[in-house]
């Protein structure tokens, strides 16, 4: 796909190895852009900062992101996750009257809304903790699309972090494909 931010538009891409890892990698100006995470660790390439040799993530912020390790993200078994969960009625997003649903634990709340005709999500936002700093981060989503196994992912999403807006689109989406797990290692020199 693509990513969009500050007027420049570059490549980004994906790969989710269900309960295994999440890693994506967007290029700018020829250098790689990596984020990874793992069921037990996270770490990060980030030249535009630079930052050129991979680094490990902060483990608040690894714990944080274990949602990107599933399909439908906490929602799906959020008890065995340890969320507690509270319905919030009904909100004016994007002009369509959603219902708002909120997940929660000590360290982690996700509000959701969602779409009541379709039940798609249109947004979240996620306050938690990272080195000692609390961090929201709204996401928006749209342009969902069937992939070819039927399942129905959003192929546009907004995201709001560290005072930088970001549009992620999605021209592609494979699903079941073949993924080796040595792609989530930490590169060693």
């Amino acid at each position: 796909g693509t990513l969009s931010v500050m007027g420049n538009d570059v490549p980004t891409s994906a790969t989710l190895l269900v309960g295994k890892g999440f890693k994506t990698v967007t290029t700018f100006n020829g250098m790689d852009i990596i984020q990874c995470f793992t069921d037990t660790s996270g770490w990060m390439v980030n030249p535009m900062a630079g930052q050129t040799d991979p680094t490990a993530m902060p483990a608040d912020m690894v714990k944080n992101s274990k949602s990107a390790l599933t399909i439908g993200n906490y929602l799906a078994n959020y008890k065995e996750n340890g969320f507690k969960d509270s319905v919030l009625g009904r909100e004016m997003f994007d002009s369509v009257n959603t219902y708002k649903i909120k997940l929660s634990k000590p360290d982690l709340e996700i509000t959701y809304w969602f779409d009541p005709n379709t039940f798609y999500i249109l947004k979240t936002e996620s306050k938690t903790t990272v080195s000692g700093q609390e961090v929201t981060t709204p996401t928006t989503y749209s342009g969902y699309k069937k992939t070819d196994i039927g399942y129905v992912v959003p192929t546009v999403m907004g995201v709001s972090a560290g005072g930088m807006d970001m549009t992620i689109t999605y021209t592609k989406v494979e699903v079941n494909k073949e993924v080796d797990p040595k792609i989530f290692l930490i590169p060693t020199k």
